[in-house]
């Protein structure tokens, strides 16, 4: 009687961890709501930059356990200056972490300018 009734609760469990999953914010919207972030797409925007398009992501790592599921987005902001000749760009590069379900996730902005260094 026990087994027939924990693989009948194994179902609503999972249904559970899923539909946690399903209500998270999209790390694009996670980012973009940062307040780290909106300041530095703010500042770009007072610069005279424009956002070129939607915020783009990809999940670059992630697992899953007993506990729920957690991953890693990176989501990129691109920006131009918009002028005709010599056209300047920036981009604006976050890591957004999920925890496990309970945990809250984390915003981190990447330094771009260390990783490529003087242009």
């Amino acid at each position: 009687m026990k087994k027939t009734s924990m693989l009948l609760a194994l179902p609503l469990l999972l249904g559970a961890s899923l539909s946690f999953a399903s209500q998270i914010a999209p790390p694009e919207v996670v980012a973009q709501n940062s307040p780290e972030v909106k300041n530095a797409l703010g500042a770009l925007n007072a610069m005279g930059f424009v956002q070129t398009g939607p915020a783009v992501s990809v999940i670059i790592a992630g697992q899953c356990g007993f506990a729920g599921c957690s991953s890693t987005h990176l989501v990129l902001f691109r920006f131009s200056s918009g002028a005709v000749i010599n056209t300047r760009t920036q981009s604006v590069v976050v890591l957004v972490r999920y925890g496990v379900p309970g945990q809250a996730f984390r915003t981190t902005i990447v330094d771009t300018q260390a990783l490529l260094g003087p242009q």
